[in-house]
């Protein structure tokens, strides 16, 4: 059954076409029931479009990456009142997870566009890495700032706000060879 054949599906396709305002609308029916049924709202359309990381920000609101949305909302925890930061249509494209630093900069994964930008406070965009595969989770420390990459055969970098190249942290084939060093089990000669 398609979306056009359903009324209730055109319905809940139509207010949320409307109130996100991110869509035109182009839909106007509206919803009719069967003889002894009822139609109520339980839950009003999401403002977020797919949300991946979260953290909370130097401004204690709570702030969301959508990957699929391709923009990053910030949440008022008291009111639930969601607000746009980085909109579609920016220079970011598919963020992934974000992360703050110690100076309320937050650093956005963009695993589509295999890399890493900033969002200064004031709002300005830039990008800090590039050519980063599966940029997806992010995370710092104080200042400093760790991706990962999210396939077989990842890698941990720390990055440079200031743009230089990142630094390798942590490979799979250092995991594999540190296994490879373990002593032998008792009874066992080690190979040289």
């Amino acid at each position: 059954m398609s979306i056009n054949s359903c009324p209730m599906a055109m319905a809940a396709y139509a207010v949320v076409m409307n109130n996100s305002g991110r869509y035109p609308s182009s839909v106007t029916t509206t919803a009719s029931t069967a003889a002894g049924w009822a139609l109520s709202t339980v839950l009003a359309p999401s403002a977020l479009f797919g949300a991946n990381g979260m953290q909370t920000g130097p401004d204690g609101q709570r702030y969301v990456a959508q990957a699929f949305g391709s923009q990053i909302s910030a949440l008022d925890l008291e009111t639930g009142a969601a607000r746009t930061v980085v909109p579609v249509g920016s220079t970011v494209v598919a963020p992934d997870d974000l992360a703050f630093d110690s100076h309320g900069v937050m650093y956005l994964t963009e695993v589509m566009g295999e890399r890493v930008s900033a969002r200064m406070p004031e709002g300005s965009l830039r990008v800090i890495a590039e050519n980063v595969p599966v940029a997806n989770g992010i995370t710092t420390h104080g200042d400093r700032v760790f991706k990962d990459e999210f396939r077989p055969g990842g890698r941990l970098l720390e990055l440079s706000a200031d743009g230089r190249a990142p630094r390798v942290i942590w490979r799979r084939w250092q995991r594999d060879r540190v296994r490879s060093r373990r002593r032998p089990a008792a009874g066992h000669r080690a190979r040289r």
